[in-house]
C-alpha cells in the first residue's frame, strides 16, 4: 500500500485533520479490501510530515489493528522523516517495524533489551524456525540469570518443570514478499 494514494497525493501531508481523513480511508481500504496478516504501508513519495500527521493516521490504525495485523513501514526518504514518525509512535505508545535504509528500524517506546536482541537475532537469520527463536530466547533468558532453561519441543520453554513460554511461527507469501509472524507467550 503506498500512503500517498491515502493523502489525495499530497506529498507533505500535516496536522490532525489530515491524518484522521487518511486514517478513514486507510481503516475504509482496509476493511473493503479484507486485507490481513502481514501489511507493508510505503512512504515512497512522501517528503515531508509532521508528527501529528502519523500519529493521528498510520500509527492510529496499526493501533487500533494490534493483534489482528501486523503492519510495516518503509520508504523513509531521510532520518528526519522517520523521527517524526518515532515521535508519534511513542505519543501513542506504539512499536512499529519499519526499514530504514535498508535495515530494522523498531520505532515507539523503548524496547527492553532482552526483547530488542531477541528481534535482532530474528531479524538476522536467513530463515527462521521455531526452533531457533527458542534457543535465542534461551540464550537471552540466560542473560537475565534464569537458570536450568529447558527446550520442550521446538515450541516451548520450561523453567524449574513449568512452561515459561511458547512459541509461535505463521509463515506467509504473497506475490514477491515472504514473511514470518512470531508470536512469544510468556506466563510468567
Amino acid at each position: 500500500m503506498k500512503l500517498i494514494e491515502f493523502t489525495n497525493g499530497s506529498d507533505h501531508p500535516f496536522g490532525n485533520r489530515k491524518g484522521q481523513e487518511t486514517y478513514s480511508k486507510l481503516k475504509d481500504y482496509l476493511d473493503q479490501n479484507s486485507i490481513e496478516g502481514v501489511v507493508e504501508i510505503s512512504l515512497e513519495g512522501i517528503k515531508a510530515t509532521d508528527a501529528s500527521f502519523p500519529r493521528e493516521s498510520v500509527i492510529s490504525i496499526i493501533k487500533h489493528l494490534n493483534g489482528e495485523r501486523l503492519f510495516y513501514l518503509t520508504g523513509f526518504n531521510s532520518k528526519d522523516l522517520l523521527d517524526n514518525w518515532d515521535y508519534a509512535a511513542k505519543a501513542k505508545n506504539q512499536l512499529v517495524v519499519t526499514n530504514y535504509d535498508n535495515s530494522l528500524e523498531i520505532i515507539g517506546p523503548d524496547l527492553n533489551t532482552s526483547t530488542r536482541e531477541l528481534i535482532n537475532y530474528v531479524y538476522s537469520q536467513s530463515s527462521v524456525t521455531t526452533a531457533n527463536v527458542a534457543t535465542s530466547m534461551i540464550e537471552v533468558l540466560e542473560k537475565l540469570q534464569i537458570p536450568k532453561l529447558k527446550i520442550k519441543w521446538p515450541n516451548d520453554i520450561y523453567f524449574e518443570h513449568k512452561k515459561l513460554a511458547g512459541i509461535l511461527l505463521e509463515s506467509q507469501a504473497r506475490s514477491n514478499n515472504q514473511s514470518v509472524v512470531i508470536g512469544v507467550g510468556v506466563n510468567y
